[in-house]
């Protein structure tokens, strides 16, 4: 994973941002489990200038900090969160939008079956798991306090240094079965969402089951559904070989909300 964003950007947004293009739409991104708002500050800088946005990036509670910091963080912190932020926005703005990956992505249709929102895009969200290991996150943290990526490899020293403030290198499997209950909620209410809901997802996501997710979201019967699916894309979508193509969807999404 090559990171092109410069030391100095990730350290200025990583406990996150706010872009003000004077707008009456504000857009809210949400990054996923174990990651900061600076993953998502490309996407936030396409979506003002493409699409004249004010735009916010989360961070998440338990977050750009250090992975110890996440043992006592809860789905329901994680939630408040962002509820707080579209009840903030909703204060200032005429129309709220929100955006998120991974548990960001849970968090976005959480929000979006809440009614707080009036536009949802999510991507790479765990509706079904294709990775075992996080199915079995709650008794494995019994017996084991971290996942460590493995999975990562950097070209070179300055990429893993910006790699750990991007996101964390290792993940308590407590945090893992909190989101697994989030998962369990939102896929209870999917039926709930009523305004406009992109899904997008990556055909080589080793972690998420595009197939089973997308055909999750098809059964809830959602009115106002779009999917799209990157053959080429894994499961961290804004930072690979589509996120031109990915950043584009998104912003054409939200124009025609």
């Amino acid at each position: 994973m090559r990171i092109e964003t410069p030391l100095e950007d990730i350290l200025a947004t990583r406990k996150g941002f706010t872009i003000d293009s004077h707008s009456s739409t504000e857009v809210i991104l949400i990054h996923g489990i174990g990651g900061t708002a600076s993953g998502n500050k490309p996407l936030g800088d396409f979506i003002a200038s493409h699409n004249g946005f004010d735009v916010v990036g989360i961070c998440l509670p338990g977050h750009a900090t250090k992975p110890e910091d996440l043992f006592p963080v809860t789905y329901e912190d994680w939630a408040k969160a962002i509820k707080d932020a579209c009840l903030e926005a909703r204060k200032t703005h005429a129309k709220v939008l929100i955006v998120g990956g991974s548990l960001g992505g849970l968090l976005a249709l959480q929000a979006a079956e809440e009614g707080v929102v009036d536009g949802v895009v999510e991507f790479s969200a765990p509706l079904v798991y294709k990775h075992p290991i996080f199915n079995a996150a709650g008794f494995i943290s019994h017996f084991k306090k971290y996942h460590v990526w493995k999975e990562y490899q950097y070209v070179t020293k300055e990429d893993a240094e910006k790699a750990k403030l991007v996101s964390y290198d290792r993940l308590p499997y407590k945090s893992v079965q909190e989101m697994n209950k989030l998962q369990k909620e939102v896929k209870q209410n999917l039926s709930s969402v009523h305004c406009p809901c992109l899904a997008i997802y990556g055909g080589q996501d080793v972690l998420v089951s595009q197939k089973g997710s997308m055909k999750m979201l098809s059964k809830a019967k959602i009115q106002q559904l779009q999917t799209e699916l990157f053959v080429n894309s894994g499961h961290t979508m804004l930072w690979g070989v589509d996120k031109e193509a990915v950043f584009a969807k998104i912003s054409d999404f939200l124009t025609n909300i």
